[in-house]
């Protein structure tokens, strides 16, 4: 799993985080690095496409979530097309 020793140790603190982020970009800065250097592009663009599917579900994305979406596919290192 994303070459961790303690896999367990980090989903925990990413439930924690999900818990009490109330900005996604806190999010996606905290894993920026572990994304980039335990995930190929593949995984990136699928975290990516989640989150995409996440904002969508509830209807048309507000320019917040428009934003932070733009804002992950730079610091999951995704080339803007």
């Amino acid at each position: 799993m994303m070459g961790l020793t303690d896999a367990q140790e980090a989903f925990t603190f990413a439930r924690w985080v999900a818990g009490h982020a109330t900005d996604p970009n806190t999010l996606s800065l905290r894993f920026a690095k572990l994304w980039l250097a335990a995930l190929d592009v593949p995984q990136r663009e699928d975290i990516h496409a989640m989150a995409q599917r996440v904002i969508e579900a509830d209807g048309t994305p507000t320019q917040g979530q428009i934003s932070a979406l733009k804002l992950l596919r730079d610091r999951l290192g995704l080339t803007r097309s």
